[in-house]
């Protein structure tokens, strides 16, 4: 989802959960999923990958994060458009200069049926802040949280980061400057509340097994046969137990999509991924559906293991090499929008849209005669006369290998570059960028809550989430104060004026902003897709039963 994957990181976000319609009789769905005749509601769909952590203080992708929302319950949720309460009861209380923010806490249990306190999210936010947890959302806490930023670099500690639990029903949050999205920010799942007691016992691998977890989600994970499937059933002791309607949801590891379009026409599933051919044909039987996921697809350049990549010239001539257009319809055949920009378009500026308030088209679509002068200029700064070879990590699917190889062929054809391919498992391109282990790759970022700041904090110097390292004073101080602006107008301003510097700068390049295509059978009601986690939003579905 830095999602806010929320990680959203390109095999997920390009093979993702769509799903199909219809196909089936009422012996499979009575096999799948026990739903005609009135039998046991047990709802199939297949995940794209293993979910590399399930401990919402180290998950950084969108698997994990749409797992977590089941399993865990913050404070707000987003579900059906909307933020909805949690564990939270009624709206936060916001004190006049907009700095402490109070949230009460309604009663609920764990499914251990010991109750959730204000001390679980203390604990557990103050977690995410500590540098010995290794997470990579951290800065969610220390760039807007009192103490925060001192306890990450070792000049303070816990007790002095202003998250406190004044009682059990009630805690109390103090920010560095004012922040009108806080709510929505704490919506996103790694801001769910952990028992300490199962940290200390399990250490690193809490969550790592269904019997190293407690739940206070609407769902308990029952099962996890690693790399093949996931099973949950409802959590009896959810506060709202009366809202989850399946009686079991099994989620089957499936990574390439035309073995998970085979399933669900055999009657193994109630969904499949559509993309490419399957999309094409399922759109000409009036069965897709579509809807922009907020994901945004661009390739990250390392100027330290590729020093090519040092001149702005070559960077921005790959980026005016590649034919957007015809990538888009020659891989995915499905309506994505090619990206002139980084901020996804589903995003709210001020009043509008962001992308209404700044269209923000800040180089062409694709320009191979200007490609190929910037190539020449570039290396003549330089001082060569020809690009060396450049692997291009990308994850290890079929959509990925087919959008890997497209991109190999446009750069050769372009460029003349030499461009090797290395497909990868999912959690090792994951690894492997955070760890700067690459020389280009193709990644993917969703939002992990409506606003562009989950966008453009990514490239912040000091960001977790940059990975090429980028460092601009100019774009720092843009996010910088936007981020300690009560002014939204303001806020939009600075950020679309710190968008234009990073397209300038081009330390990645933007492809495509994503729409998915799904397809579901009939049966299945009331479960949402969104451009927000939970993506899908299966925990309060449910399913048709025959009359």
């Amino acid at each position: 989802m830095k999602k806010k994957l929320f990680a959203f990181i390109i095999v997920l976000m390009m093979i993702v959960p769509f799903l199909f319609t219809g196909c089936y009789s009422n012996e499979t769905a009575e096999e799948g999923g026990k739903s005609s005749g009135g039998g046991e509601k047990i709802l199939k769909f297949a995940q794209t990958a293993e979910p590399p952590s399930l401990d919402p203080g180290r998950t950084t992708d969108a698997i994990s994060l749409q797992l977590d929302q089941a399993l865990f319950e913050g404070l707000y949720r987003y579900h059906n458009g909307e933020y909805i309460e949690g564990i939270a009861k009624g709206e936060p209380e916001v004190s006049e200069d907009g700095l402490t923010w109070t949230f009460h806490l309604r009663d609920a249990k764990w499914s251990d049926g010991e109750p959730v306190k204000a001390q679980d999210f203390e604990y557990a936010w103050k977690r995410l802040a500590d540098p010995s947890t290794g997470s990579q959302y951290s800065f969610l806490v220390t760039d807007y949280v009192q103490g925060a930023q001192e306890f990450f670099e070792g000049k303070g500690n816990a007790d002095n980061v202003a998250i406190k639990a004044l009682d059990d029903k009630t805690l109390e949050v103090k920010l560095v400057s004012p922040t009108p999205h806080f709510k929505q920010i704490v919506t996103f799942g790694v801001f769910a509340p952990v028992r300490k007691d199962y940290i200390e016992e399990y250490g690193k691998d809490y969550a790592s097994n269904p019997d190293k977890m407690v739940y206070n989600g609407p769902w308990k994970l029952v099962k996890w046969n690693h790399d093949a499937e996931l099973e949950f059933e409802p959590n009896e002791n959810y506060w709202n137990r009366k809202a989850v309607k399946l009686d079991k949801v099994i989620t089957p590891i499936v990574t390439e999509n035309s073995t998970e379009v085979n399933m669900y026409e055999t009657g193994q599933l109630h969904m499949a991924n559509l993309s490419g051919e399957f999309a094409v044909q399922y759109e000409k039987e009036g069965k897709a559906k579509y809807y922009p996921d907020g994901a945004t697809s661009y390739i990250q350049l390392n100027r330290e293991t590729y020093p090519a990549f040092q001149n702005q010239n070559i960077r921005r001539a790959f980026a005016l090499a590649i034919d957007r257009e015809n990538y888009i319809q020659t891989v995915f055949k499905l309506p994505y929008q090619p990206a002139t920009n980084f901020i996804n378009p589903v995003l709210m500026g001020n009043k509008k849209p962001f992308r209404e308030e700044y269209p923000g088209n800040y180089f062409p679509v694709t320009d191979p005669n200007e490609a190929k002068k910037l190539l020449q200029e570039g290396m003549k700064e330089l001082g060569i006369d020809k690009l060396p070879k450049l692997e291009l990590l990308i994850d290890d699917t079929e959509a990925s290998r087919a959008s890997g190889e497209f991109l190999q062929e446009n750069l050769r054809n372009i460029l003349g570059v030499e461009v090797v391919i290395t497909p990868v498992p999912f959690a090792t391109r994951l690894d492997r960028s955070k760890k700067g282990d690459f020389e280009a790759v193709v990644s993917l970022w969703a939002p992990d809550y409506d606003d562009p700041m989950t966008f453009m904090d990514m490239f912040l110097s000091d960001g977790p989430f940059n990975e090429v390292k980028y460092t601009n004073p100019k774009y720092d101080a843009c996010i910088k104060e936007a981020q300690k602006s009560n002014d939204n107008e303001k806020r939009m301003q600075l950020m679309a004026k710190a968008e234009k510097i990073l397209m300038e700068d081009m330390p990645i390049i933007p492809l495509y902003h994503r729409t998915k295509a799904y397809a579901i059978n009939e049966e299945v009601k009331g479960l949402t897709r969104t451009a927000f986690s939970p993506d899908i939003d299966w925990m309060f579905a449910d399913m048709e039963t025959a009359k």
